[in-house]
């Protein structure tokens, strides 16, 4: 129902609960974020009124605007997010024309951060550092499991009373607990598709109750997940032929902050220079291996690099972590991660481990490196040390330390060492031997 709001129509203030100071650290900290300052002032200010008047007050719009530096229109739109995430409630009596706010409580910390699907806005608003800190500051500290419970029972220090009155329990009492909360929804989601998908692993979503299938729709809406994502989300929430909607929720969430990792590492990160400029910076039309390497490291972002060394196929989470260390602590160009990513898979068979990649990077800053070609310099120097120590028969006290182990030299490098080759060859004379015996001859 729409109604047409005039600054000189009448307003109570209601409520079945009460505001403690539990709430509101939970307003601030956590709905803050997510409404704002203005609608968590007026919340706070609505409530203040209800607790100074201990009764209903009745005051027109005009006087509640007194309190803030808005119109009519901003009133409006602050209490409208105080609506939409359930902190009030609008009433209208048609007859005598006046308007009912009731304050409601937010949710408790559980509820918010497990059943309400609210954390992920916040999660959106404040990112995964901040997100981490405020969900802490909630936590219960578990006891010492060590620890015996030896508190005196009710029954050893005050006597039973046999004959109890009855008392009637149709009454309401103020109470500190609140409804659950789910968001309204207005997604098109794709169930057909969906069906058809699951339908392919042998699970029937004929048989699915209609909880499950609104879960299931709701955790699509929330994360704007497709029938194809939502599917793979489904599929790793069955637990012995069963969908575990807590496990479900769970699931959702991490493929989200999966997916906006990524998002956020390839916002973060950009090449060196686009390909028109690195034409323009090489200043030729046909290239060496080596140049093609530089191409590459110089043009394309760490993830577009790590897709392409995999043939063009989806990039791990835990590579995506390592990219986003090399680059976050150890400030790494993206130029330079990208030669010290192929460094890396090459010596370890395909892998990124954390630490062998810290290590590099590490070295890589101490020396600083800021380019692809100081990158693929320092690469070489590597390789030529190690091919010394392997023809000594000794271990090269280099980044790895496996004795013997033959390590791959990049396509670049090896037609660089040969070019090399053939012209000290070119540059070596051919020795006549009876020149050089009569030579010697004539020192007799």
């Amino acid at each position: 129902m729409e109604l047409s709001l005039h600054i000189n129509d009448k307003l109570k203030l209601y409520s079945k609960a009460f505001l403690a100071e539990y709430h509101h650290q939970l307003v601030n900290m956590l709905y803050q974020p997510i409404l704002g300052v203005e609608a968590c002032n007026l919340y706070f200010t609505l409530w203040n009124f209800i607790n100074i008047e201990k009764g209903e007050l009745i005051l027109s719009h005009r006087q509640l605007l007194t309190f803030f530096n808005w119109d009519l229109k901003k009133l409006v739109i602050y209490r409208q997010k105080l609506e939409a995430i359930g902190l009030i409630n609008i009433y209208y009596h048609k007859n005598e024309g006046y308007y009912v706010y009731e304050l409601k409580q937010p949710l408790n910390a559980k509820q918010f951060f497990q059943d309400s699907n609210l954390n992920v806005h916040l999660l959106y608003q404040v990112g995964d550092n901040m997100y981490e800190y405020l969900e802490k500051k909630f936590l219960i500290r578990s006891l010492d499991k060590n620890l015996v419970n030896i508190t005196t029972n009710f029954e050893d220090v005050f006597q039973l009373i046999e004959e109890v009155k009855v008392m009637p329990n149709d009454k309401q009492y103020i109470t500190q607990t609140v409804n659950r909360f789910s968001l309204p929804l207005n997604y098109d989601f794709d169930f057909e598709l969906f069906s058809m998908l699951l339908s392919r692993n042998l699970v029937n979503t004929k048989d699915m109750k209609n909880e499950t299938k609104e879960a299931i729709i709701k955790e699509a809406a929330l994360y704007h997940f497709d029938a194809m994502m939502m599917s793979e989300i489904v599929l790793t929430s069955v637990v012995n032929d069963n969908i575990d909607l807590d496990y479900l929720h769970h699931v959702a969430r991490e493929y989200y902050k999966n997916l906006k990792t990524k998002q956020n590492t390839s916002e973060e990160m950009k090449p060196a220079m686009p390909e028109k400029q690195f034409s323009e910076y090489i200043k030729k039309k046909k290239l060496s291996q080596k140049e093609k390497a530089l191409k590459n490291y110089k043009t394309k972002t760490p993830l577009e690099w790590l897709r392409q060394l995999q043939n063009n196929t989806e990039v791990p989470t835990s590579l995506i972590d390592v990219v986003k260390v090399l680059y976050d602590e150890y400030k790494l160009p993206s130029e330079v991660i990208n030669v010290l990513i192929e460094f890396v898979r090459i010596r370890t068979d395909g892998r990124l481990p954390l630490e062998y990649a810290k290590t590099v990077a590490s070295t890589w800053v101490f020396n600083n490196i800021k380019t692809a070609e100081a990158a693929m310099e320092m690469v070489e120097k590597i390789q030529n040390k190690e091919k010394e120590y392997i023809n000594r028969g000794e271990v090269a006290p280099t980044y790895t330390k496996k004795a013997k182990r033959v390590v791959k030299t990049p396509d670049w490098m090896k037609q660089h060492q040969e070019q090399k080759i053939t012209t000290n060859t070119q540059n070596d004379g051919h020795v006549d031997l009876d020149e050089l015996k009569k030579l010697l001859n004539s020192f007799k």
